[in-house]
This record gives structure tokens, sequence and C-alpha cells, in this order.
């Protein structure tokens, strides 16, 4: 990435120090965090007993990592991606539970939430309230890796590891049609009208 696009990039995420980590969550194999205040949101989805919601909260920003990230604390990696792919320890707990079924998907697999160690930790770690998550610092590399510090000592960790154009995460803010920060192998995305 060459450096104006860095700044860019940094300068967009400047706007995460001092807000409040909301939630930790996946869609599918993608890791979601919504950080900052609620807002209002009217995108008229279902909930989950399928009615339909016309307006919900959501934090204010988002980042969305398609690539390889962690959770770290201290010395402790806390959460990463490959925890998707993990069972829960209640699932691998089960008197039937087989590995190799669990591998080729032939029982309720890994994208079943609740199945999975990630969801596990998300709920373990961050749906509680006794922890605050709020930015410290936001830093970039020159490749795009992003790193999110929080002044309880936690930090997300993202790592482009990719070399193509594929998208490896993305900065956005909520309900709005601003243009989102997306990182690929090959820098800031020209693509989805990003800012540059």
């Amino acid at each position: 990435m060459n450096k104006e696009q860095l700044n860019t990039v940094i300068t967009a995420l400047n706007c995460l120090k001092g807000k409040k980590l909301q939630y930790v969550m996946r869609a599918g194999s993608m890791g979601d965090f919504g950080l900052g205040d609620l807002v209002d949101v009217d995108d008229n989805v279902q909930d989950d007993n399928r009615k339909f919601v016309p307006i919900r909260k959501l934090p204010r920003f988002a980042v969305h990592v398609d690539g390889r990230f962690r959770m770290t604390c201290g010395d402790e990696i806390i959460l990463s991606k490959d925890d998707m792919f993990n069972p829960s320890s209640k699932k691998e707990n089960e008197p039937d539970f087989d590995w190799d079924k669990w591998a080729t998907d032939e029982i309720d697999g890994w994208d079943i939430r609740g199945n999975n160690r990630y969801d596990e930790i998300c709920n373990n770690y961050f749906s509680n309230e006794l922890f605050d998550f709020i930015v410290q610092k936001v830093t970039v590399s020159r490749w795009g890796d992003l790193k999110i510090e929080f002044e309880n000592g936690f930090a997300l960790e993202t790592f482009v590891d990719v070399s193509l154009d594929d998208e490896c995460w993305r900065f956005f803010v909520t309900n709005t049609s601003d243009s989102h920060i997306v990182i690929t192998g090959q820098g800031l995305s020209a693509d989805d009208d990003v800012a540059e």
C-alpha cells in the first residue's frame, strides 16, 4: 500500500479511538466487530422468531474480517478465525461426537450458531458486561494489517494473508452511503466506491 492509501485508511479509522466494542460475532466464516454508539438502523430484517423488525440498534462502526485475525490479551490468544472450525466444548463432549464426521460436515457442523468454539468464546468473553472494551489505539501496517488495542489489554489483530486482490477486511459506517475502506492483498481496493 502506498503512503497516500495508508494515510487514507489511518485517517478513516481514527474515529474509532475512545469508542466501545459493542459486539464480536460472525457471519458465516467472517469475523464481525461492532464499535461505537448504538444507532437506529432501518433495514426491515427478520428476528429469531421470523418476525420483521423495521428498526434495530447497531453500532455506528463495523469491521468485517475475511482474512486471518485473532483477539489477544497479554501473552494469550483468546480467539482466532480458526476457532470457527473447531467444535464447542459442549459439542465435543457429546457422547456420540465423531471428529471424522465433524470434519466432513456429516453432522451439524461449524456453521450452526453455537456449535463452534468461536461462538462459545464470544459468548463467554464478549457478551459479558463486566468488561469494557474501549479503543485506545489503532494502527495499520504498510501491508494493511490492522491492530485495534483496547484499554483493558485486549487487542484485535488482522493479517493480510493473500497476495491477490481478495478482500481481507473492511471498515464502514453503519447505515450510511459512505464509502467502505476495503483492504485486499494488493492494498486499498479501488472497487466498491472506496474513498481514495
